[in-house]
């Protein structure tokens, strides 16, 4: 008997707002405005606080089911769009869209910046990151720089290193000699030439299910809000924004930075990668003092978006990584998803999901 599967479920934790959602804005010391948002933890008893940070091309409304989760683990969580994404300010009005080239420790002073002005952290309770991707390079550029802050980090698919077009390591000074020159002879803000599928992979704007795996609803959910929200749209990456984001891999992954990483960090690294070097997972995570390496072998690069099997695996993880950081007694639940869907779950989709409406946002 075929399994049925519940739309209304995945579309829920994907489409709509956290419990007790509010979100507005910030100005930072440079007078840029930032979009936030929080979610309160699910309870009466709160274990701690969550920031999160998202990846290249993403913004809030992509994290609503990974906020909820964290809010059913007990925690408070706050995010922000970064400076040029989502619907945080940008730098150029007339090439809105266009990815800046100033780097990545803009980020990291922008999030420190909300993260000591901004974000309520429970008292006594411990503070936790919770990076992807990018945000996972942003992250660990804090981290190294800040020690005293955080209690722990959670990174998923961090771009700890780019993919460099699967060239090994040593391959690394001559490409970023190649996006330096090219940034120097003027094609700082020329996006770099891409194939339709990793275009597709870097900002989600394929077709809606025929471009993503039929048993993966939230991967189709995320591409879903992404083309209902086209205002919060990036082009895909400059010479420019590559050859700066560059600069600051080299120094971040340097063994002495590290080592100086001292917390609790959780990395997941999927098996099915194309956007970042999962090498430099196994690296950081050898040098790390108190890391946590886990590989997801038939994952992709989103482990929040991935299907049933993946995703269960992945908030598993995270959730035995909690409970151990918050000193609780017993075993966790990991609640598993280890559903799966069937060839027909696509028409099935098709059929009941146009793009979901999403509502104004006050930011008040």
């Amino acid at each position: 008997m075929e399994k049925p599967i519940n739309l209304k479920e995945h579309f829920d934790a994907a489409a709509y707002r956290p419990p007790g959602w509010r979100e507005g804005y910030f100005s930072n010391q440079y007078h840029n405005q930032l979009r936030y948002g929080f979610a309160p933890a699910a309870g009466t008893e709160k274990k701690g606080t969550v920031v999160m940070t998202h990846g290249y091309g993403e913004f809030i409304e992509l994290y609503y089911q990974a906020i909820q989760e964290y809010q059913k683990m007990g925690f408070d969580v706050w995010m922000m769009d970064f400076y040029g994404f989502g619907k945080s300010g940008r730098d150029d009005p007339k090439n809105p869209h266009r990815p800046s080239a100033k780097g990545m420790l803009r980020h990291v002073r922008d999030l420190d910046f909300f993260v000591n002005n901004v974000v309520e952290r429970v008292p006594g309770k411990p503070l936790v990151m919770s990076g992807h991707s990018m945000g996972g390079h942003i992250g660990l550029l804090y981290l190294e720089r800040h020690k005293s802050v955080f209690d722990a980090a959670i990174m998923s698919s961090p771009m700890f290193d780019i993919y460099r077009l699967g060239m090994p390591i040593i391959a690394r000074p001559f490409i970023r000699m190649m996006f330096n020159i090219a940034s120097k002879i003027g094609l700082r803000d020329k996006v770099v030439p891409a194939s339709p599928a990793l275009w597709s992979k870097l900002n989600g704007l394929g077709n809606i299910v025929a471009d993503v795996p039929m048993n993966s609803l939230r991967e189709t959910f995320n591409q879903m809000m992404r083309l209902t929200l086209p205002e919060a749209r990036v082009d895909r990456p400059t010479f420019g924004w590559i050859s700066a984001t560059f600069n600051t891999v080299v120094r971040s992954m340097r063994s002495d930075a590290l080592k100086k990483v001292d917390i609790p960090v959780l990395i997941g690294s999927a098996g099915i990668e194309t956007l970042v070097d999962v090498s430099a997972h196994e690296r950081a995570a050898r040098l790390m003092p108190k890391a946590t390496l886990v590989k997801l072998p038939t994952a992709h690069h989103g482990l929040w978006f991935e299907d049933d099997k993946n995703y269960g695996e992945w908030i598993g993880n995270v959730r035995q990584f909690l409970h151990k950081l918050t000193g609780e007694s017993g075993s966790p639940n990991p609640a598993l998803h280890n559903g799966s869907q069937t060839p027909g779950d696509l028409a099935k989709i098709r059929a009941a999901f146009p793009i979901p409406h999403v509502p104004a946002y006050s930011t008040a």
